[in-house]
């Protein structure tokens, strides 16, 4: 196992979370392949399969609304050379409370090519997100 490379997927993981945490999206989707794709469960409203930064930072924005990303808290990162796990928890926008969720990532040249949330709890991010539709 190559050493380096794990501890590099690991930073970027880190990185990734970070930009999340305060916001920045530029940084963000600058971690993104520009063909990334995300698998987003189709329990919920913006389930699907979506290609590409544009498409993909849209669909983020969307879940933006419903999360609160400032309360993102990284509990931990498995990595190796082409994968990363990390495993989250995050605040409901609205504090109605926190939901867990795991996020696997494909990593290639640096940059994450596909991306695979598993929410713990879909009906808890379907009930936020019918609350923020209801407060627009």
């Amino acid at each position: 196992m190559n050493l380096r490379l794990v501890q590099q997927n690991q930073q970027l993981l880190a990185s990734l979370y970070e930009s999340a945490r305060v916001g920045d999206w530029e940084v963000l989707l600058a971690l993104f392949d520009p063909g990334v794709v995300l698998h987003e469960s189709t329990a919920l409203p913006v389930g699907g399969t979506y290609r590409g930064i544009d498409v993909v930072g849209a669909v983020l924005g969307t879940l933006s609304m419903v999360l609160d990303g400032s309360s993102l808290e990284v509990e931990y990162v498995c990595a190796d050379e082409h994968h990363a796990v990390a495993s989250l928890r995050v605040r409901f926008a609205d504090g109605s409370g926190e939901t867990r969720l795991s996020e696997h990532i494909t990593i290639r040249d640096g940059l994450a090519v596909e991306i695979r949330p598993f929410y713990w709890d879909t009906d808890a991010i379907n009930a936020a997100i019918e609350r923020a539709k209801a407060n627009k």
